[in-house]
């Protein structure tokens, strides 16, 4: 199970339709569905019941997908972290003065901390 594998799941089961799902992620519907049965497979569990064109979640489907939803989110957050570390907008500065130089110093911190807050 790949994180690849995980967002293709997501998207089958928001669009609820798996050739809606190929669309929006731009992949063959065969690709896709042989993602899905790679998925089961692995997990050696059914995760959706295909019946036609009609299909149902399976309690291991849900669960997979509420899992897979928090695991994705924290991915996502990290990387918009790492980028924000990457650019100097978020992080720790440390600056040493002598007493007399923080009243010049404090006008030039609270306009830099309003431009960068996470800083």
């Amino acid at each position: 199970m790949d994180i690849r594998q995980l967002r293709y799941f997501q998207t089958i089961i928001e669009e609820k339709q798996i050739t809606k799902a190929a669309q929006v992620l731009h992949l063959a519907q065969p690709a896709l569905s042989l993602q899905l049965k790679q998925l089961e497979e692995e997990l050696g569990v059914t995760l959706i019941i295909r019946e036609g064109k009609q299909w149902q979640v399976t309690e291991a489907g849900r669960i997979l997908y509420e899992r897979s939803s928090q695991l994705l989110q924290s991915l996502d957050s990290i990387k918009g972290e790492i980028a924000e570390i990457r650019k100097g907008i978020t992080g720790t500065v440390t600056v040493g003065t002598s007493a007399i130089c923080v009243s010049h110093l404090a006008p030039h911190l609270t306009q830099f901390h309003k431009e960068f807050p996470k800083v």
